[in-house]
């Protein structure tokens, strides 16, 4: 046996995290697609990028946006 158990427990769990986060990957695409259809039919679409998520460009844009406001440097002299 090349493996100890206490290997093969890990990757049993590694295993099963991975299925666990496919399956909520999944059942979240699926909501998604329902809550589009919906948004379609009786809002004829006005929150259709309320409900899918952004761009990779507006994901970072935001995230630069979030950092920026968590700073706490100070700029300039602040002692005067």
């Amino acid at each position: 046996m090349d493996h100890t158990p206490a290997w093969i427990r890990r990757k049993f769990e590694q295993s099963q995290r991975e299925e666990f986060a496919e399956h909520q990957r999944n059942v979240f695409a699926g909501f998604q697609s329902l809550l589009l259809l919906l948004d379609g039919a009786f809002n004829k679409g006005k929150d259709f990028n309320k409900i899918m998520p952004p761009t990779l460009e507006e994901a970072m844009k935001i995230e630069r946006q979030q950092k920026i406001a968590q700073e706490s440097f100070i700029a300039g002299i602040w002692w005067k």
